[in-house]
């Protein structure tokens, strides 16, 4: 049975990874777009009933998302709890 991530075990993955590259590489603009890209894409797949790329594209489009997060130092985890 595979251990189940936390939000911040997937930051800390996507920055251990991503971290130095993104920042390089990528504006924030960037980020936010590449995000919505693959978010969109995952709807649409969903719209044709692919479930297995619908689920790769929103995986993708979250970690998008948790690299924008960390340029902004922004513990997710912490934040979604606080809310909910």
């Amino acid at each position: 049975m595979r251990k189940k991530l936390s939000l911040s075990d997937l930051q800390k993955i996507i920055l251990d990874i991503y971290g130095i590259p993104d920042d390089q590489l990528y504006t924030v603009e960037d980020l936010l777009y590449y995000g919505q890209k693959f978010a969109l894409v995952g709807i649409k797949k969903h719209e044709i009933r692919d479930k297995k790329a619908m689920i790769e594209n929103f995986v993708i489009s979250l970690a998008w998302f948790a690299a924008l997060s960390n340029r902004y130092h922004f513990n997710l985890e912490e934040i979604t709890w606080k809310r909910y």
